[in-house]
């Protein structure tokens, strides 16, 4: 489904960034949906992946109304797990984690977008 579909993977990392301070904003998430779907059109299918569904709930439901498979709350997937089904996104919003960058980056769809969170600033790279 994810590789068959225009998807765009969201990761959302909270957990032990919280204690950082360094949690990815919700305004970042929403502007990045919005400017995902500028460039690629409505026709988008969004996947989240998650270590803290609590604060993914909570984005979610401040976010644009869309439908949002929640994959990490859904099933019961290791890390690595995760990890290889990110890599079959078409297009990427992902937060301050290598984790997600590596995934994004490591995908094989040519001509994916990807939208990243990095340090306080999204850098927008394809």
């Amino acid at each position: 489904m994810i590789e068959t579909s225009n998807s765009v993977i969201i990761h959302i990392r909270g957990g032990d960034l919280k204690d950082l301070n360094w949690v990815t904003n919700l305004f970042f998430y929403q502007n990045a949906v919005h400017k995902m779907e500028t460039i690629l059109g409505k026709d988008l299918v969004y996947y989240v992946f998650t270590n803290d569904p609590e604060l993914s709930h909570t984005y979610l439901a401040k976010m644009p109304k869309r439908t949002y498979h929640l994959i990490s709350e859904t099933y019961n997937f290791n890390s690595m797990e995760e990890f290889s089904l990110m890599t079959y996104g078409k297009h990427f919003i992902y937060a301050l984690s290598t984790f997600s960058q590596m995934a994004g980056w490591l995908a094989p769809y040519k001509r994916k977008q990807i939208i990243s969170y990095t340090s306080s600033h999204m850098v927008d790279s394809n």
